[in-house]
């Protein structure tokens, strides 16, 4: 039964860990563009991730696409970013820190890290200034992606793509056609051509392929009752039929979660808090759902003595942290899911935001 009907449930633990060990691993625009948002620390942590998967890793031409027409704007914006909260603790500093008379009661400890923070916002500024025409990041994806990005469609293929996206999205029919409320046509096509172009390459390499993405609409994650449970039915289903090969979907924090789990990256927990932390805050601008708890699939390995374990189907699990420190609203292989650690029991527990 569980074959026949493996759209509406989750991977076994076995399943889960021969993916992660073998599947082909594809990265969306987001996931890519999002590193450009994180701290240096978290981006080094990103890096080796991605370094750690560099074989089994692939970009359908689209994602590729989003990147490299969105890498300068994505950049420019975070500069903005930094100097309009570089201006703004600036202005705090001059009216109400600096004058003495007006601020008895803060120590110079306190005064100094707040010093701290405005030469921080203005070197990630000034850094992000050189990114723009000097940007490492890029060059590293262009070199962990060489020879791995599939060919760009030809005009006549790119039309016909259009076509069904359009039909399919007047049908609601996942994934892309959320993007019809915020995205120009054919802009709001480009998930669907990724998709395609994703089942392309499965079907050609002959591979299972893992998707990170922190896309969290509705049209890449099944939602009951504001719930998310997991990844679209239609996609896991329409994915195998058309390329005799298995496909799951993993947030950004999921996957670092689920890497550091099976013993495959020794990523950092900060970094894992710091992209949950980032996700909840997109999520949360795009989105209103309840806040609901959601399971994640769990499995144990030799190299690490954190746990994800299988639970029931739709029984959740209470709240946890990452380390020492906390991580508003977990999250598991859907867009939502920050997981947190219980420093004594060394398990992880989710709830959806």
């Amino acid at each position: 039964m569980r074959t026949t009907f493996h759209q509406y449930f989750r991977p076994t633990a076995d399943e889960m860990k021969d993916m992660l060990a073998n599947a082909l691993i594809s990265y969306d625009a987001c996931i890519l563009l999002n590193v450009y948002r994180y701290s240096e620390e978290t981006q080094k942590g990103l890096v080796e991730v991605f370094k750690a998967f560099a074989e089994r890793a692939r970009l359908p031409h689209q994602f590729a696409f989003e990147y490299a027409r969105s890498r300068a704007s994505t950049i420019v914006e975070q500069i903005t970013r930094c100097q309009e909260t570089e201006e703004a603790f600036k202005k705090t500093n001059e009216l109400y820190i600096a004058p003495k008379n007006k601020q008895p009661f803060l120590s110079v400890a306190s005064a100094d890290a707040l010093k701290k923070i405005m030469d921080e916002l203005a070197r990630k500024r000034k850094t992000l200034e050189i990114m723009i025409s000097r940007d490492h990041f890029a060059d590293l994806i262009l070199s962990l992606f060489d020879k791995k990005i599939g060919d760009a469609p030809e005009e006549k293929n790119l039309e016909q793509l259009h076509e069904q996206a359009k039909e399919r999205y007047a049908k609601e029919r996942p994934p892309g056609y959320m993007d019809l409320k915020d995205k120009p046509v054919p802009d709001a096509y480009g998930d669907y051509v990724a998709w395609r172009q994703l089942m392309d390459m499965a079907a050609h390499e002959k591979k299972d392929f893992i998707l990170v993405t922190d896309d969290s609409k509705e049209d890449w994650w099944q939602r009951v009752k504001g719930k998310t449970v997991g990844p679209r039915p239609e996609l896991l289903e329409e994915f195998q039929r058309e390329t005799g090969h298995r496909i799951w979907l993993f947030s950004s924090e999921s996957f670092l979660i689920a890497t550091k789990q099976s013993g495959s990256t020794s990523v950092d927990d900060s970094v894992i808090e710091e992209v949950g932390a980032a996700a909840h805050f997109v999520a949360q601008a795009r989105t209103s759902i309840s806040e609901l708890k959601l399971t994640v699939p769990k499995f144990e390995t030799k190299h690490s003595s954190l746990k994800v374990g299988p639970e029931e189907e739709g029984v959740p699990e209470p709240e946890a942290s990452v380390g020492h420190a906390k991580v508003s609203e977990p999250r598991a292989d859907d867009p939502a899911l920050t997981v947190k650690r219980t420093a004594d029991s060394g398990e992880y527990e989710s709830d959806e935001r």
